[in-house]
């Protein structure tokens, strides 16, 4: 039996949602992919380049309530906005696991979540909504992972590390064991990240340093 769902988002990261469920089907589960849905396609040759076309508007997959949904967009705001408001009403939201990636038994996941290939979670991991976590991310046990947060490829989350609601880890970016970081927080790509850091703070660099903050001091420790 076959799992209609809907890709939110026509970009890159929305056709790597299309690579994912390939990856899963090849396991055993089906999902069929009706198609993409976003009010806007940033570039329309790369949906034809992949035998895929958009499907319609937010508007139109908010009228088609028996689909599930995974929503294809790396950004944890636009994540966020998406899964609150912009799919409309209430909806079955798809958690994609790729078959290569390795996930206990017991790792608690909130709806929404992807998983890529190659990403390798330890024990005791707890996981919110809409969550994506990258090709061959590593996230150390004992570790919390807020919601709508994105990490993405090659980054490493090392031993009880608290990760707050829509966190960005960019690629190859690594975090200290037991650091703390706050919501809506950005560790840059490559970033080694020692201290605990602040909400809303951009931290870059060797050791991570922060760019931005809404006010205060960004580094808590």
């Amino acid at each position: 039996m076959s799992t209609p769902l809907a890709i939110v988002g026509a970009g890159g990261h929305a056709c790597d949602m299309l690579d994912l469920v390939d990856a899963i089907n090849a396991h055993g589960h089906h999902y069929e992919v009706v198609g993409l849905f976003a009010d806007w396609v940033p570039e329309p040759e790369r949906l034809v380049e992949r035998g895929i076309s958009c499907a319609g508007s937010l508007a139109d997959l908010a009228r088609q309530t028996h689909l599930a949904v995974v929503i294809g967009i790396a950004w944890p705001a636009g994540r966020e906005k998406l899964a609150t408001a912009g799919v409309g009403g209430e909806r079955q939201f798809a958690t994609l696991i790729h078959p290569s990636a390795t996930v206990p038994k017991a790792t608690v996941l909130g709806e929404g979540t992807v998983i890529a290939a190659g990403a390798r979670i330890s024990g005791n991991v707890r996981i919110g909504r809409h969550v994506y976590i990258g090709q061959n991310v590593v996230v150390g046990h004992d570790s919390r992972i807020g919601s709508f947060t994105s990490v993405l490829p090659g980054a490493i989350v090392s031993g009880d590390v608290r990760l707050g609601e829509g966190v960005l880890v960019a690629s190859a970016a690594f975090v200290k064991e037991r650091v703390n970081v706050g919501d809506a927080s950005t560790l840059g790509a490559g970033g080694v990240l020692l201290r605990d850091l602040s909400a809303g703070t951009t931290a870059v660099g060797v050791p991570a340093r922060p760019l931005t903050t809404r006010g205060g001091d960004p580094f808590r420790r």
